[in-house]
């Protein structure tokens, strides 16, 4: 028999373990600091020293009134119960643990610790159990399409708090449940669904209910028009802007000149602002398009009329007197009298004749995009500025969000520049916002975050890494024993 090749497998047999106990050890990524499924507290209720029953509600609260734990008697009167019955819950060695009965105090309490215990209590008055868990909420209101939908569940009975679930079928497409038991979304999909609602209290109770909510399609629009009546005068010189509004239809809308010019000095934008300043007297018939989010259109005539700018009128100047003595009469007045007369400008810095043109500012395009972020939700917020002026200007933009000033910037811009202006800010709080730079407003919907979802390692329970420890070995010996046979064989 061959000793050394039989102690090689014996120290092959020997660090094979060695490496097992360090997995089984070390190996499984755990959290030290994990809370782990609490001690189990059991035993006999008695009522005025008589057996409780069954249905008797047992709960086990600590000093300050937090429940940690709840059970229901069973027919021979016995309850069993974890503590704590929350896995994220901890409680501190030692502390007391009160027990009540159908909402009566009992005897004894119990010190905590990690290990089970049996703890037999007695209620001196039998007290009043809570009425049976139900749902209390007979049907739920029907949805529309793109409506923001909400409903809310009811519950009586049980032991409260509860929470609350989809146990069978599913809910229309962009509609969810909370665990508070209320139903949100805007609808996405017009049909008819069922589904089963259950709510569980804190003693373990459980109820059903089944609902239908149907979802109506969306109201067809309004025929898309063009609501404006007429346009005010202008005059020449003066700033102009009139804004044209639809009716109908499917926002956003855009509009352009559909047919004819507009006034001299005057501009139409996208977002249906007639701007500028005119410089000529004349009264222009013209036709606007607006189209909708829809691809529909609607289009109508305006006579647009441009007054004249206000004459330039002076004082005349009456002609000197010549000094007299008093007997004689005073000097006749000059058959021509003297008025000044306007000229272009010139080194002496007399008056132009020509209308300066100040700068005009059209606003357009407003629009809100989203991004999600680790923090939140940055939010960006653009619109489209042009100066219609022929000299160069400034604007000062402000940014409301739900009709609070936010934020605000000067834009600066030669005449006929045009710049797209954007305004970004975080948002964290979920709902939906309204946003408005002067006359123009939009709006943006920040989700409710889903939350980061964390996952945890637990430690295998001592039993099982026994159980497989003890496998693991036994499967090296019978090898060894195998070894051992062949070598002497």
């Amino acid at each position: 028999m061959d000793i050394s090749a039989n102690m090689r497998s014996l120290q092959i047999i020997c660090i094979t373990i060695i490496c097992l106990m360090c997995l089984f050890n070390n190996g499984i990524p755990a959290d030290a600091d994990a809370p782990m499924p609490g001690p189990i507290y059991y035993g006999t209720v008695t009522v005025a020293s008589s057996p409780a029953g069954a249905g008797a509600t047992v709960v086990a609260k600590l000093v300050n009134g937090t429940q940690v734990g709840s059970a229901i008697t069973d027919a021979s009167s016995k309850y069993s119960m974890m503590i704590p019955d929350n896995i994220g819950m901890t409680v501190a060695n030692g502390s007391i643990i009160t027990f009540y009965v159908n909402g009566v105090q009992a005897t004894p309490t119990a010190a905590y610790g990690q290990g089970s215990l049996n703890v037999n209590i007695n209620a001196p008055t039998a007290g009043t159990a809570p009425a049976a868990l139900s749902i209390s909420t007979t049907s739920l209101p029907s949805a529309t399409v793109g409506t923001a939908y909400s409903a809310s569940l009811s519950a009586t009975g049980g032991t409260s708090p509860y929470s609350w679930n989809l146990s069978s079928g599913n809910l229309p497409a962009g509609l969810s449940l909370s665990s508070s038991g209320t139903i949100t979304g805007t609808p996405t999909t017009a049909s008819t669904s069922s589904f089963t609602l259950q709510v569980s209290d804190s003693a373990g109770h459980n109820a059903s209910a089944s609902y239908t909510i149907p979802v109506n399609s969306a109201p067809a629009p309004a025929a898309l028009s063009i609501s404006t009546a007429g346009l005010p005068t202008g005059m020449v010189g003066a700033a102009y802007s009139a804004q044209l509004a639809p009716s109908g239809g499917t926002s956003p809308y855009t509009w352009s000149l559909y047919s004819g010019t507009l006034p001299a000095g005057l501009n139409l934008a996208a977002d249906g602002v007639i701007t500028g300043t005119p410089s000529v007297a004349t009264a222009t018939t013209f036709t606007v398009r607006v189209v909708d989010g829809a691809s529909n259109y609607s289009i109508k005539t305006f006579t647009l009329t441009i007054g004249p700018a206000p004459a330039n009128t002076t004082n005349t100047t009456p002609a000197a007197t010549t000094p007299s003595s008093p007997a004689s009469p005073p000097a006749a007045p000059s058959s021509s009298p003297s008025t000044s007369t306007p000229s272009s400008s010139s080194s002496s810095g007399g008056p132009s004749t020509s209308p300066v043109s100040a700068a005009t500012f059209a606003i357009s395009n407003m629009r809100a995009t989203t991004t999600p972020t680790q923090s939140g939700t940055r939010v960006n917020i653009t619109v489209r500025v042009v100066n219609n002026g022929s000299t160069q200007g400034s604007k000062t933009l402000v940014l409301k969000i739900n009709d609070e000033g936010v934020a605000q910037e000067d834009v600066v811009l030669a005449p006929g520049e045009a710049k797209d202006v954007t305004f970004s800010l975080d948002k964290t709080t979920p709902g939906t916002y309204r946003a408005g730079i002067d006359f123009l407003s939009t709006s943006f919907e920040i989700p409710a975050s889903s939350g980061t979802v964390s996952t945890q390692q637990y430690p295998l329970p001592p039993t099982v890494v026994g159980v497989i420890f003890a496998a693991g070995l036994l499967a090296i010996l019978v090898l060894l024993v195998l070894i051992i046979r062949k070598a002497r064989s």
